[in-house]
């Protein structure tokens, strides 16, 4: 039987390279403009997607690569900003959940009352039909294992939690410091929701 394909997902250059250099035998294909790369990494089928920044780009991207590869599975990987205040450069976040960074309804406010997002609530998600709890997706048990596995003997600094994705770009300490208290974010990137 023949073994299923591991959807690698990265948004730009740099975060498939490494994927790419490794490959065997890589075969392009490119469909309506996005670019998939199959082929073999440690002895395993992959292929290689680059989905281009952001959440409409990442969900087309993932629909074509699930209808031309039928993989068996699909890992987001790529860089993101720490909310976590004890992460350093090059630490990895293993998302056990993906939280919509930007699926909140506000309070009502007045004109001239400002935003209060410390009140923001979140929107469940229609998922097949049916609503989540809140604005989080959970991530495949078994692939988390796996993964917890295979750090396990890693030189790396790697730690479990939720990552908040959204079109947005955070530079604000208040509301990162909020978003890790409040929702367990540890970090934040535009592609995984």
């Amino acid at each position: 039987m023949c073994e299923k394909a591991i959807l690698l997902q990265g948004a730009m250059e740099e975060e498939c390279a490494y994927f790419l250099k490794h490959i065997k035998k890589p075969k392009e294909t490119v469909i309506d403009g996005w670019h998939f790369w199959s082929g073999e990494l440690s002895g395993r089928p992959v292929v290689v997607a680059k989905t281009f920044i952001g959440m409409v780009n990442a969900a087309v991207s993932t629909v074509l690569g699930i209808r031309h590869f039928s993989p068996g599975a699909i890992i987001n990987q790529g860089i993101a900003g720490a909310h976590g205040l004890d992460l350093e450069i090059g630490d990895i976040v293993l998302g056990t959940r993906v939280m919509n960074g930007a699926s909140f309804q506000s309070e009502k406010l007045d004109q001239g009352q400002g935003s209060q997002w410390e009140g923001w609530k979140p929107l469940p998600l229609e998922i097949r039909g049916e609503l989540t709890q809140d604005n989080t997706f959970l991530s495949d048990p078994g692939l988390i294992a796996a993964a917890r596995k295979a750090s396990a003997n890693g030189n790396f600094h790697v730690v479990e939690g939720c990552i908040s994705s959204a079109d947005m770009w955070n530079r604000e300490y208040d509301r990162i410091a909020f978003s890790h208290a409040a929702y367990g974010s540890m970090a934040e990137e535009m592609e995984g929701a």
